[in-house]
């Protein structure tokens, strides 16, 4: 469990890559004493971290395993905590449906068993996915029931990382300044905790809603932090959160009117999230190609 620990941590601290060396030495100790909610966890938390790094087979391997052990032996947390992993993997893949079935069913097992705060997690990461299925109005009210549950049980990580997801649904309705309102909330709460992996996250969308106000000031603001995140991200190996940054860039340069150099970036992006099994962010970045040709 210590291991495990210190591997959160470092996954907190910004160093995913020794986090996962950490949880292969807590997974070999736990196999060598047979421990089996020790390999389920840990397996768990490999999956979250190989996700990280950019290999979505190997998660989706270590979620199943330890959903498999976690059914064998009756850890009905832990299993839904594997089905949430599992629609994380599926979803950075581009499998939307798939992704759906595991969050919607890892929300009713949360709920069964009376764990309101990892439903509230897992309904955060579902209205990001209706937000990829241009179901905003959805998405919003997803994002907001679990920032408010967050709220009563007053965990700021969370809450940012709800109020992040709003802000973003309601960018995509129109609404600008409902928009900037809940992710100035986003960045305020981030400064109460230290996860460098959410406050990418939360990175990323104030940059997208920044760039939004439309004006040049705004919109050199946004490529500025975007660009921040894309260098801390590619060095610290958060590789989904590089490939997401690049492609923000690259349609802000589209809709800053270099459309050379932003047909370029996203080119280059669409092979790269292809290659790393990244199909959400290759389907964005082709979609966004096919939008200015069309123009």
């Amino acid at each position: 469990m210590e291991l495990n620990n210190i591997a959160d941590q470092l996954i907190s601290l910004g160093d995913p890559v020794e986090a996962r060396t950490t949880f292969e030495q807590s997974l070999a100790i736990y196999r060598e004493i047979g421990h089996q909610d020790g390999i389920a966890m840990t397996k768990s938390n490999l999956g979250s971290v190989l996700l990280i790094l950019g290999d979505g087979a190997g998660a989706k391997q270590m979620y199943s395993e330890s959903l498999e052990v976690c059914r064998r032996i009756g850890d009905r947390s832990k299993a839904a905590g594997d089905l949430a992993g599992l629609g994380h993997v599926m979803r950075a893949a581009g499998h939307m449906e798939e992704a759906r079935q595991y969050q919607t069913e890892a929300i009713s097992n949360f709920e069964d068993i009376g764990d309101k705060s990892s439903a509230a997690e897992v309904e955060t990461d579902l209205a990001e996915l209706l937000i990829d299925q241009d179901k905003p109005g959805d998405a919003a009210i997803l994002a907001q029931r679990a920032e408010q549950e967050f709220q009563k049980e007053r965990a700021p990580k969370d809450e940012s990382l709800a109020s992040a997801v709003l802000a973003h649904a309601l960018l995509v309705q129109g609404k600008l300044l409902d928009a900037q309102k809940e992710i100035e909330r986003a960045l305020t709460l981030s400064h109460k905790y230290h996860d460098r992996e959410a406050e990418l996250s939360v990175a990323l969308t104030a940059a997208r809603v920044r760039a939004a106000a439309g004006t040049p000031a705004d919109r050199a603001t946004a490529s500025s932090r975007l660009q921040q995140v894309l260098s801390e991200a590619s060095k610290t190996g958060f590789v989904n959160y590089a490939l997401e940054a690049r492609l923000a860039l690259g349609e802000l340069e589209l809709t800053s009117g270099d459309h050379t150099n932003g047909r370029w970036h996203l080119k280059t992006v669409f092979k790269d999230a292809s290659d790393k099994g990244f199909g959400l962010v290759a389907q964005q970045a082709e979609i966004a190609l096919k939008r200015v040709s069309a123009e």
